[in-house]
């Protein structure tokens, strides 16, 4: 998280995992359509939570099949209870709730 100098809470990010390098976070305060964040390097990318769609940014073929192997893998559920645990009472997205 940061803080700006007025003690105002500027961002919250939590770390969900990192697959070979690429660190992917969710943000407390966020914009529609639940997602998630990718960052190594250069590339900086956000895919949807919703069927791990890529959304827009910067990522290499490769590092979008890696998220998509996470994402089929086990990393759906882990970045849904991230995106869920960092919500707060303001923001203008709330929880992700699974679409029947």
């Amino acid at each position: 998280f940061a803080v700006w100098e007025d003690g105002f809470l500027y961002e919250i990010k939590k770390a969900v995992d990192e697959v070979e390098g690429l660190k992917i976070e969710v943000y407390a305060k966020e914009h529609s359509p639940p997602h998630f964040h990718l960052k190594k390097g250069m590339l900086n990318a956000t895919f949807s939570i919703e069927g791990c769609k890529y959304l827009n940014g910067v990522i290499s073929p490769r590092a979008a099949k890696l998220i998509e192997f996470w994402y089929m893998n086990g990393g759906r559920e882990v970045v849904i209870a991230a995106w869920n645990s960092t919500r707060p009472a303001d923001c203008p997205v709330g929880k992700f709730v699974e679409r029947n």
